[in-house]
Formats: C-alpha cells, sequence, structure tokens
C-alpha cells in the first residue's frame, strides 16, 4: 500500500512539473524564426533592401547588409533596442557616433533631436512566408 502511495505522488508531481513546463509560454512566435527580406508598405509603396534575421523572439535588421537595429519581438509587439550607428550616419542625424550598437540612454549623448521615436514598439503579424512588421510587408527567405 505505501509502495502504490508513493509511485502516486511521483506521478502527480511528474504532471505537475509537465504542466508548468507547458504553461510557461513566453510569448516568443516561433514562426517568426529565420531570414526575412522587405518587399513593400503596406501602403503599396516599394520598401527594397531590409533584412530581418529573427531567432528565438530577438531581432535584428539590416538595410542593404549593414547594420540598423535590433530588439524584441513577442505576442504581436516588437520593440527596437537598440539602434546602430550607422543608421543615425546614414540619416545624417548624427556625425559624433561609432559604428556600435546604442541603446536608447546612450544614443541621447549623440545629440539626436527625439530620439525616442528611434526606440518605438509596433505590432507585427506573421501568416505563413509573410510578415507584417510595423508598416513593412517582409517575406520569407
Amino acid at each position: 500500500m505505501v509502495n502504490k502511495k508513493f509511485w502516486l505522488e511521483i506521478l502527480v508531481i511528474i504532471l505537475v512539473f509537465g504542466m508548468m513546463v507547458i504553461g510557461c509560454d513566453d510569448g516568443t512566435d516561433l514562426a517568426l524564426n529565420g531570414t526575412w527580406k522587405s518587399t513593400t508598405n503596406t501602403t503599396g509603396n516599394e520598401h527594397i533592401g531590409y533584412e530581418l534575421q529573427i531567432r528565438n523572439g530577438n531581432w535584428e535588421a539590416k538595410y542593404n547588409g549593414s547594420l540598423e537595429a535590433k530588439g524584441t519581438a513577442n505576442d504581436g509587439i516588437g520593440t527596437i533596442t537598440h539602434v546602430h550607428g550607422n543608421y543615425f550616419i546614414r540619416f545624417n542625424l548624427s556625425q559624433n557616433c561609432e559604428s556600435i550598437w546604442y541603446s536608447q540612454d546612450e544614443a541621447q549623448t549623440l545629440g539626436v533631436n527625439n530620439i525616442g521615436i528611434y526606440f518605438d514598439t509596433f505590432t507585427y503579424s506573421v501568416d505563413g512566408d509573410i510578415l507584417t512588421w510595423g508598416s513593412v510587408i517582409y517575406i520569407k527567405k
């Protein structure tokens, strides 16, 4: 009798642990994983040259091979956490930056006006091989 009770308790512990693991969804959408190339924006204008590389909720954006931004993507919300100095140089926003990643706090020292708009959040959705990322449409490579 004691032996059966022991194994029943072990089974319950295993089931509880299994439910905890299954129930711990961090919002990472695995359908995002991969490399995506930009095509158009949602108004139909051409938007060529951008590439997203997404792995387990973390993303990195490049424009014609040059690093631009990176951040996180979970539960339909994308967040820009870092902007690369290449982006600020390309748009002549600052000549005081280096070719490194800048957090919002670090970028504030560059003298870029309205720095907060470059560290924004946006919505995304994925449908098979089509990703709508903010207002840009990407196709999976």
